[in-house]
């Protein structure tokens, strides 16, 4: 990878962790439009007012946590360890 893209991902992953958030992110298994970081600690919930249906506020989410995720250098839908999660 070069430099100017690893300080990006850098950038970015320090920014969530000032916030105390460990990527990567996910959904919550159990709340539909919740999704959490890596310790399972809520971030953000979408629909939080019940507008949308359950399959458009799933598939809004999923984007969040996949564009986060792809921008900070984990892959969309991979599971790691916390090692990798340090060095991903």
């Amino acid at each position: 990878m070069n430099t100017e893209l690893l300080k990006k991902l850098d950038a970015l992953r320090l920014n969530f962790e000032a916030l105390d958030v460990k990527l990567p992110l996910a959904l919550a298994e159990n709340d539909v439009g919740c999704v959490i970081d890596a310790e399972g600690k809520d971030v953000l919930v979408i629909d939080v007012n019940n507008e949308r249906d359950d399959d458009q506020v799933k598939a809004i989410a999923s984007l969040v946590v996949n564009l986060v995720n792809c921008n900070a250098g984990f892959l969309p839908g991979a599971t790691y360890t916390a090692d990798e999660r340090q060095v991903a």
